[in-house]
């Protein structure tokens, strides 16, 4: 949390804005910003990066068998510098070269010095009333299950379903947006985060999103059951006034962010990393013009 202990802001509308204003930006410096488009590698010639290997998202996302998806248009875009803005496991596992001798040391385990992130599940929340009126908070609240944090992620990880997670993010947005009430007058909304590993929906993970099995709806339910109960137990002026919530898991963070087995924040914050100082991941020296 130590990332926004300095201030915090927030955007005048929907967050979107921030990817449209940047946008504007790169085409106003000659650059193009890309929809819907696929990575499927950074092309590496002579220890070098030169460009990237991209294809039209929709279509893929069409593919029925890997026939159809090897016979997808695969288009390349050269560029003096390419800057990976992903995460290294993305980096590693799915855009460089397999066969570099780096990649090969990455992914053995026992030569690796990070860890990956865990996913997360995220409550999104329509509540029925104006946020001041109800009285909602425009501050961020942090559930702790308990002062034995290590038991409790234990204990959670173990049988999600049957307990508490041991933390929660709630955060109402529409405290936040100096334009929500204008955009949507008698609606507020909170998001909600916890923890959630990628292993509980791993063998969900070969059928499309909203394509799941009733048994993938009724594990998200138990867990978005757990998570009203913390937000109706803590701001209890949304009880009876959520009209519609929808749970995000650890795939949807693959469908959506194109993550590598959902890890929400890439590498995994852990001793090596100061909450004060920080450090720096120099990953791609050896491979000239990546950054």
């Amino acid at each position: 949390m130590t990332h926004y202990m300095g201030g915090a802001s927030y955007t005048v509308g929907a967050t979107q804005n921030i990817s449209v204003k940047t946008s504007s930006l790169l085409r106003e410096f000659g650059g193009e910003v890309f929809v819907d488009a696929n990575v499927h590698g950074i092309i590496i010639e002579d220890g070098r990066a030169v460009g990237v290997r991209v294809s039209n998202e929709k279509m893929l996302a069409e593919c029925t068998s890997e026939a159809e998806k090897a016979s997808i248009v695969i288009t390349e875009i050269r560029a003096k510098n390419v800057v990976c803005a992903t995460s290294i496991y993305n980096l590693y596992n799915k855009l460089l070269p397999q066969n570099l001798p780096i990649v090969k040391k990455f992914r053995d385990p026992n030569k690796r010095t990070v860890r990956q992130s865990n996913g997360h599940v995220f409550l999104f929340c329509k509540i029925k009333g104006d946020a001041t009126e109800l009285g909602l908070p425009t501050h961020n609240l942090w559930y702790f299950n308990g002062y034995d944090l290590d038991g409790a992620f234990d204990e959670y990880f173990a049988n999600p379903t049957e307990v508490r997670p041991p933390t929660v993010y709630i955060g109402f947005p529409c405290t936040k947006d100096i334009t929500w009430k204008k955009r949507f007058p008698g609606i507020s909304n909170c998001i909600m985060i916890s923890d959630g590993l990628y292993e509980w929906f791993e063998k969900y993970a070969d059928k499309p999103c909203r394509h799941r099995s009733n048994e993938y709806m009724e594990f998200k339910e138990k867990l978005t059951r757990h998570l009203l109960d913390i937000l109706y137990e803590f701001v209890p002026e949304t009880k009876g006034r959520v009209e519609y919530h929808h749970l995000g898991t650890p795939l949807s963070e693959i469908t959506y962010l194109t993550s590598f087995r959902a890890g929400s924040y890439g590498v995994s914050a852990t001793c090596m990393c100061s909450f004060w100082k920080g450090y720096w991941l120099h990953y791609v020296e050896w491979i000239k013009f990546l950054g």
